[in-house]
């Protein structure tokens, strides 16, 4: 259990979550309770994608997690509500302005699917991103693997072992 103090009534509404939530008990604040969340967008260092390319991809990925995970989309491209009855506090304060971004490398295809096959029975949003092969590659590749938003700590017992992209 992680223990969260709400900084709107000065601690009063101070709770301990499994997995966070939005809602204070105390004054119903949301974004004032403090965490420490981030989104991980892991690539594939071998490809030697070129720059444009590789902001793409991590931006699919970074999509791809946030519309898998908690948002649905009508047929006529409508955003019409969440998939989730309620957003991890953890997610909700990314989504109240943080974005923390980090991008990290591997430097095969094998290594990323491991890395996606330990994350995807997790409660951890991720979103892996199979490029089509039109423009850089022949043929359809993996490419990145989006991670969270979600809790620091957590996110870094499966991706601490992993350089910086650089």
């Amino acid at each position: 259990m992680e223990k969260i103090k709400c900084t709107r009534c000065n601690g009063a509404g101070t709770i301990e979550i499994p997995h966070g939530t939005i809602d204070c008990p105390q004054c119903n604040g949301i974004g004032s309770m403090e965490s420490k969340t981030k989104q991980i967008l892991v690539m594939r260092k071998d490809l030697g994608m070129s720059r444009g390319k590789l902001v793409a991809q991590g931006s699919h990925a970074s999509m791809k997690c946030i519309f898998d995970n908690y948002i649905k989309i009508s047929l006529v491209g409508r955003i019409v509500g969440h998939k989730v009855e309620k957003i991890p506090y953890d997610v909700a304060k990314w989504f109240d302005g943080s974005f923390t971004k980090v991008t990290l490398r591997v430097d095969s295809e094998e290594e990323l699917l491991e890395l996606y096959n330990k994350l995807k029975d997790t409660n951890i949003p991720i979103g892996l991103v199979k490029d089509a092969g039109r423009t850089e590659f022949s043929k359809p590749e993996y490419t990145c693997l989006g991670i969270g938003p979600w809790n620091n700590e957590k996110i870094d017992k499966f991706t601490g072992h992993l350089p910086l992209y650089k």
